[in-house]
This record gives structure tokens, C-alpha cells and sequence, in this order.
């Protein structure tokens, strides 16, 4: 067989495959790229805010916030805060101090980028962000192209995440079945949680 040749003289297999690159490489500069414009990919400047919650030298929380070029609109994108540090409320802290770095910059909007995950309408996350006057918009994230493979796809749900389509009974089940791990994993009470 043809395969077999090649198998039985590997420096030849070789020496053909080093070729073949060579004659790439070598025609290059012919390829017609040249009728083609010149594109500049779109460029958007996004900057960077973060913003530190201590308790004396230790880090208990941090907020990143991110402004895009028009500066009309900062996005949350991470707020994270240490569980032991909980009874100083660091998590309202940072975002009382978002909400002054956004005005100390002009921008109109602070944007939290997922209100509710999954479907959960109400969760402790949800209820923080309704208590620091967070409103919950719904737009679409994208949009299908209603041909006939879009329709199908459409009616059949593939625009949803996979964990979307869990019934919320089972997925609170998987949410407590997490929680009882962790507290087995990482040897913690009930109300740390």
C-alpha cells in the first residue's frame, strides 16, 4: 500500500514532508492576498477600575469595574468578598465606593452584568443588588437569524445554556447537594454559608 512505503522509509517521509513546507513557504508571496483592502480590526478601549475593601492590612473584598471609550456606562465584572469578613459588610462597602467612582468620573450608568443566573428570580445575589438600587432589565443576549435552521433551532430552545433548561426544583437540589460538599469539604457550619 501507498501508506506503507512511507512507514518503512520514515527519512524519506521526511524529506517529502520538509519539501512540501518549503514549496508553502516559497509560495507565499504569490498568493493573490493583495486585491483584497486592507482591514483594521474594530477597536473598542475598555479601562480597568479596581477598587480594594481592607480591614487594616487584610484584603477582604475587591470590585473590578470596567468603562468603555464613550465613558456613558461602567459594568460591574467581578465582586468578590471574603466570608469571614461578612458582619462588616464589605460587598455594600465596594459597591457604595463603585457607585462613587462613578460619579467622580461622569458616568451615568453602573451596569451589573447578570442580574439572576439560571432561573432563579430571587436569590440572596438578587435581593443585594435590588437593596443597592439595581434594577433588572431583560434584553436579549443575541439574536438568531430567523431562516429555517434558525426557526428549528429557535423553537427547539438551543439559544438556552444547558443548565437553563434544569427544572428549578432539581436544580435548587443540585445547589443544596453543592452546598453540603462544601461543607464537608471545607469543614464549615451551616450559617457560614
Amino acid at each position: 500500500m501507498f501508506v506503507d512505503f512511507f512507514i518503512r522509509r520514515p527519512v524519506f517521509a521526511t524529506v517529502c514532508a520538509l519539501l512540501i513546507v518549503l514549496g508553502g513557504a516559497i509560495s507565499i508571496p504569490t498568493l493573490p492576498i493583495a486585491q483584497f483592502p486592507d482591514l483594521a480590526p474594530p477597536q473598542v478601549v475598555v479601562s480597568s477600575v479596581y477598587i480594594g475593601a481592607f480591614d487594616g492590612e487584610t484584603l477582604i473584598g475587591f470590585i473590578k469595574l470596567t468603562i468603555d471609550d464613550s465613558r456613558n456606562q461602567a459594568g460591574i465584572m467581578h465582586i468578590i468578598s471574603a466570608l469571614h469578613s461578612r458582619d462588616k459588610a464589605p460587598t455594600n462597602a465596594l459597591v457604595a465606593r463603585a457607585v462613587q467612582a462613578c460619579a467622580e468620573r461622569h458616568i451615568s450608568h453602573l451596569v451589573y452584568a447578570k442580574f439572576a443566573y439560571g432561573k432563579k428570580e430571587t436569590s440572596s445575589l438578587s435581593d443585594f443588588k435590588e437593596r443597592n438600587g439595581f434594577q433588572r432589565i431583560d434584553i436579549p443576549r443575541y439574536y438568531v437569524p430567523l431562516t429555517r435552521w434558525g426557526s428549528t433551532a429557535l423553537a427547539m430552545g438551543l439559544h438556552h445554556r444547558l443548565i437553563d433548561r434544569l427544572p428549578e426544583s432539581m436544580a435548587a437540589k443540585l445547589r443544596d447537594l453543592r452546598t453540603s460538599w462544601y461543607q464537608r469539604k471545607f469543614q464549615l457550619k451551616a450559617e457560614s454559608l
